[in-house]
């Protein structure tokens, strides 16, 4: 570095030093998503994830499940037998299970 012009390195140590910053920036962006994709957010409880099963039987019981297309807990009419566990007594007691969550996908 000897003979050089000390402003021209100045500005040269400046510009790397920025994108050092900005490097260290976006790898920091991009490992959180890696690592914690939901954020803060726990997963829901796998019963929400389960689509709406009336059941076999006949009886006409009002329940709720948790849609996972819309995030939201859905009125549907259960059986009264079998079907599976996305179902629930009130709107309260599934929302309680199966709080909206972001980026929940619904499969099948």
């Amino acid at each position: 570095f000897s003979g050089s012009n000390p402003e021209r390195l100045s500005i040269n140590m400046a510009k790397l030093v920025l994108v050092l910053l900005l490097l260290a920036l976006l790898s920091v962006a991009c490992c959180e998503r890696l690592f914690n994709p939901q954020g803060d957010q726990p997963r829901p409880a796998p019963e929400c994830r389960l689509r709406r099963d009336r059941g076999p039987c006949k009886q006409r019981l009002t329940r709720y499940f948790y849609n996972t297309r819309n995030g939201r807990c859905e009125r549907f009419i259960y059986g009264g037998c079998r079907g599976n566990r996305n179902n629930f007594a009130s709107t309260g007691e599934c929302f309680e299970k199966c709080k909206p969550f972001r980026g929940e996908v619904a499969f099948g």
